[in-house]
């Protein structure tokens, strides 16, 4: 008994195609989460920036560039950047848990005189299997105070020691 000419080939040249589909869509994939683009410091001079360049060397953990923000008027301010570190190690919990799962974004800033209060967007990506994706945010404020150019922190809602405000310290 014979084939139907064609019939075979077709079929896996359709095979083939679908083959080649996919690993096109997955050197895709690839490309996209390798070529995405790093954050990046801003430069300082804004509310705005500051805060950024907080929660951004918070997330890197470069302790030396986040303690640059804080401001030294606090009761409780670390005293060298080493106790700082070990202030964030101790105190501030949620930085330690799976940094990746998590996006913060300054969406507002208001100024009156020589401070400011920035509203930070943090959003949480859940994945609980490949078809169950969701995510949750929540904001919180940051409140600054210029000193000379710089605007340091004297307060926030959270990536924050609240021992940082007691006499004292942590």
């Amino acid at each position: 008994m014979s084939e139907p000419k064609g019939g075979a080939k077709s079929a896996d040249r359709f095979l083939i195609g679908i083959v080649l589909g996919m690993l096109l869509l997955v050197g895709v994939a690839f490309a996209v989460v390798l070529l995405r683009p790093q954050p990046a410091y801003q430069a300082d001079g804004t509310p705005e920036s500051a805060v950024h360049n907080y929660l951004l060397a918070l997330r890197q953990q470069d302790d030396a560039r986040a303690y640059r923000y804080l401001s030294p008027t606090l009761a409780g301010y670390p005293r060298t950047v080493e106790a700082f570190a070990a202030d964030v190690r101790n105190e501030i919990w949620d930085l330690r848990s799976d940094r990746s799962s998590v996006a913060l974004a300054v969406v507002e800033t208001q100024r009156v005189g020589e401070e400011a209060w920035v509203t930070v967007e943090e959003t949480w990506f859940d994945s609980n299997g490949v078809f169950a994706r969701g995510a949750s945010s929540n904001t919180f404020d940051i409140r600054l105070r210029q000193a000379d150019a710089a605007w340091l922190i004297v307060e926030a809602g959270r990536y924050w020691a609240l021992c940082w405000e007691r006499a004292g310290g942590c």
